[in-house]
């Protein structure tokens, strides 16, 4: 499991790549090759869709 900080590392980056345009597919790509697990990584995809809903 990645720890805390990591996650929050990499969801920032993921939010900044999702307000630079870049699809979800982009977003998980990078997130595999960081080695995050499945599971976190359709948690952070989830919560950009979630803010990206909030923001409309």
């Amino acid at each position: 499991m990645t720890s805390p900080f990591v996650l929050s590392v990499h969801r920032n980056f993921a939010l900044k790549m999702k307000e630079t345009g870049s699809d979800e597919q982009v977003i998980a790509s990078h997130l595999q090759e960081v080695l995050l697990e499945d599971d976190e990584i359709h948690h952070i995809l989830q919560e950009l869709t979630q803010q990206n809903e909030r923001a409309s």
